[in-house]
């Protein structure tokens, strides 16, 4: 790795007071400054790679819509009050009707499998405050 220069211009009082916190920690300034820059440009893949990921979950579930590839709210309910041993709940009156792809019941899968690898009881009150807070069972 070849080494560049980066000059700026700063306060005088910022420059003295940043160059006499780096010495409080045994550093230089400029080794702070690299490693702020390395932070930032990290941080900036990282947010550019989950934005790249977010919306390629989008469009496979836009593409799982437009396929027909959905299942009921009571469908999965009823398959996931199964799991966690409890009688299935019905959607109240004057509820919106909910879609599941199959994605998103596959990721609640996983996420009941999850928790269940620490504690079956953790998973399954876990699914029955989701269940609670969707259907009101």
């Amino acid at each position: 790795m070849t080494d560049a220069t980066f000059t700026f211009r700063v306060d005088e009082s910022l420059k003295a007071d940043f160059t006499a916190a780096a010495r409080g920690l045994d550093r230089t300034g400029a080794q702070l400054l690299r490693d702020f820059m390395r932070d930032f440009v990290r941080q900036q893949q990282e947010k550019q790679a989950y934005d790249a990921w977010f919306r390629r979950e989008v469009q496979a579930g836009l593409d799982d819509v437009s396929a027909g590839r959905l299942l009921s709210a009571d469908e999965v309910e009823a398959r996931f009050a199964a799991r966690a041993g409890r009688g299935s709940a019905t959607r109240p009156e004057n509820t919106m009707k909910l879609w599941w792809t199959e994605r998103a019941v596959l990721d609640r899968d996983a996420i009941f499998d999850f928790i269940s690898a620490d504690s079956s009881r953790a998973a399954v009150e876990t699914d029955e405050r989701f269940c609670k807070n969707r259907l009101g069972c």
